[in-house]
């Protein structure tokens, strides 16, 4: 059985990088299953210590993940390896 990797984007509104992360994420075929806004969601923001945005939370059967400083980077890699997987 092959295991599921959910993408959830923690976000605020003030934040520019956000902005500039969500039109990246348009353009790649990275899927995010959803978008936290932390200024309106405190307590999920403090369960998973959040501490800034944006953060992609890569959460996988075995493991989360929480990416704060490479997300463009692993945006690319996971373009690259879904392109490469489409070619097979």
């Amino acid at each position: 059985m092959e295991s599921k990797t959910k993408h959830i984007l923690a976000t605020a509104k003030w934040c520019a990088p956000c902005k500039i992360l969500k039109a990246r994420l348009q353009e790649s075929n990275l899927k995010v299953d959803e978008i936290i806004d932390v200024d309106k969601h405190l307590d999920f923001s403090r369960s998973m210590a959040i501490r800034q945005v944006p953060t992609l939370i890569v959460e996988t059967e075995s493991s989360t993940q929480l990416i704060t400083q490479n997300i463009f980077e692993y945006i690319k890699q996971y373009h690259e390896k879904s392109i490469d997987e489409n070619q097979t």
